[in-house]
């Protein structure tokens, strides 16, 4: 619930956020919309399989999440 709450706000208003950095309620909407991103990502068992891209990157100079 949590992923899917993230993705509806952050898809929704990324654009009007970066087009207007005035546009408080698109930027209010990133925030929560970062906020429930994180809180989906502490409560999901991704560290075994993230773990490695750090070391990839800095290896091989590959961009994080590719």
């Amino acid at each position: 619930m949590l992923a899917v709450k993230a993705l509806e706000l952050l898809s929704r208003n990324l654009l009007p956020a970066y087009e207007d950095g005035g546009n408080r309620a698109a930027r209010e909407a990133m925030l929560h919309g970062a906020t429930f991103a994180g809180q989906a990502f502490a409560n999901a068992p991704v560290a075994a399989v993230h773990a490695p891209a750090y070391p990839t990157g800095g290896i091989y100079h590959v961009p994080h999440g590719l």
